[in-house]
């Protein structure tokens, strides 16, 4: 697969379109210092120069949640095409998801999430087109959202516009309950789940169940920070198998039961076409993917019916 992403080296003239990309995503020149072991001054510095010099116009004050914060120019596409071709080349892909999918990626050592606090929500289109990520992991329930017809996940690929979306596997929708909850969940009864930026297609499925959502902080996104905020809650949470199986490690006496109705979360693999096209390699991180979700969900699945039994 050529060098991982924790060998990977930035060319220095590559290295200011990498300062200003991790400050697109993290939201913050400290936080993107944080996550690209730099000073915040640094890493302020250079992506001043270079949204200067490149006459780029903020777009802070755009309330479109798709639009990139530090606008965007002809000249800054081909920079990223070119910092995205030589990563990508090198086997050092850039890959988006959100702590409620990432469930798939326990044990994937070959793909490291850089920095991993980084999380797609739903601007992951325009900043796939943008070059800034390069890949994005999705939850079937999202792409509901924005996909007028169903998706066919027994095709290997399907089009979809400018993207190539490639089916990983699909996990069993349940919930994971504290000891203390009754057998009955009631009508408008809470239901923990991520945040409407982070998985938006999941809140909609609670409140189609006729559940009340309950919001867990922003701050969660390790299954840690997860675990330690559904102790204080004690509301059951909706999840997968292979999401329940990373909780309970941390939860002590939760058990997992099924959604009344059997509901699947089909997990994409998204990119842009002409990307996915251009770098055959990536197929083989499809493949790894979809092999250690299938790996992942048979050893969950079976360690949530034990549960259930006892």
């Amino acid at each position: 697969m050529g060098r991982s992403q924790a060998t990977y080296r930035v060319p220095d003239v590559l290295r200011p379109i990498q300062i200003l990309d991790f400050v697109e995503l993290a939201g913050s020149t400290l936080a993107a210092a944080e996550a690209l072991h730099l000073s915040q001054p640094t890493v302020s510095r250079h992506s001043r120069r270079l949204i200067h010099d490149l006459g780029l116009v903020s777009s802070t004050g755009n309330r479109d949640p798709g639009a990139l914060r530090h606008g965007s120019s002809a000249c800054l596409q081909l920079l990223r095409q070119a910092a995205q071709h030589h990563r990508l080349m090198a086997g050092a892909w850039r890959l988006g998801s959100c702590p409620w999918v990432e469930a798939v990626l326990p044990a994937f050592n070959t793909v490291v999430r850089n920095p991993v606090q980084l999380r797609h929500d739903m601007s992951w289109r325009i900043l796939l087109q943008a070059h800034v990520l390069d890949l994005v992991l999705i939850s079937g329930f999202d792409l509901e959202l924005i996909c007028p017809e169903p998706l066919p996940s027994d095709q290997p690929i399907t089009v979809w516009g400018a993207f190539a979306l490639l089916p990983v596997g699909s996990s069993a929708m349940g919930l994971l309950c504290p000891p203390t909850q009754p057998d009955v969940l009631h009508r408008w009864s809470p239901i923990a789940v991520p945040t409407d930026s982070h998985a938006p297609g999941l809140g909609a499925m609670v409140r189609q169940t006729q559940w009340r959502c309950r919001y867990a902080p922003k701050s969660c996104h390790a299954a840690g920070s997860w675990a330690k905020w559904l102790e204080d809650v004690q509301v059951p949470v909706a999840a997968t198998a292979a999401w329940a199986a990373q909780l309970e490690r941390a939860l002590n006496s939760w058990y997992w039961r099924p959604w009344p109705k059997p509901v699947q979360d089909q997990v994409w693999l998204v990119a842009l076409e002409t990307v996915w096209r251009s770098h055959p390699q990536l197929e083989e991180l499809r493949n790894q993917l979809s092999g250690q979700q299938q790996e992942f969900d048979a050893d969950s699945e079976s360690a949530s019916r034990k549960s259930r039994g006892n």
